[in-house]
């Protein structure tokens, strides 16, 4: 064995110690590695933490979105019956006033109907009046005619102003 611890010594042990050097150097170079991949392991942990922190900030704030769309919800269907419920009202106004109106129109057409007849009776009898202050003064003339004519026409005059008051 001595050959072979010989052999080993000239042949196997420099190639060993040969190979120390860059096992030293990967061994420096895979310990910065681990120790640059322990940072970044850190700092995703640490990012990982901040997702988990935005994510339940945000379940938050969409909760809270959640309870406003729900009382924006029930604020339109209460607004929506209030709106319902105006426009009936403004329909039943609408139709109450339509009819007092159309009741309002056939009172007006009605006395107006009434006024046009009294209208026409009082020009008819304006006529019949002035027909007998036609023949009145026909008949005065007539009469002064054969009275004298002085005395007659005052007379004459006092019964037209007579007549002309009676008219008017």
């Amino acid at each position: 064995m001595d050959v072979v611890d010989k052999l080993r010594e000239l042949f196997i042990v420099p190639e060993l110690d040969a190979l120390h050097q860059p096992m030293a150097e990967i061994r420096v170079g895979l310990e910065l590695t681990n120790s640059w991949l322990d940072d970044m392991n850190a700092h995703l942990a640490e990012q990982g933490r901040h997702l988990d922190e935005m994510n339940r900030h945000l379940d938050e704030t969409n909760k809270r979105i959640d309870e406003s769309n729900k009382r924006v919800d029930l604020l339109r269907v209460e607004l929506t019956a209030r709106i319902d419920e105006t426009n009936k009202r403004i329909d039943d106004l609408l139709a109450d006033l339509t009819a007092r109106m159309d009741q309002t129109n056939g009172r007006v057409d009605a006395g107006r109907d009434v006024f046009f007849q009294r209208m026409d009776d009082l020009h008819r009898r304006l006529d019949a009046l002035q027909q007998a202050l036609t023949d009145l003064a026909l008949a005065v003339a007539r009469r002064k005619d054969q009275e004298r004519p002085e005395r007659r026409l005052a007379e004459l005059e006092k019964d037209v102003e007579f007549l002309k008051q009676r008219v008017v």
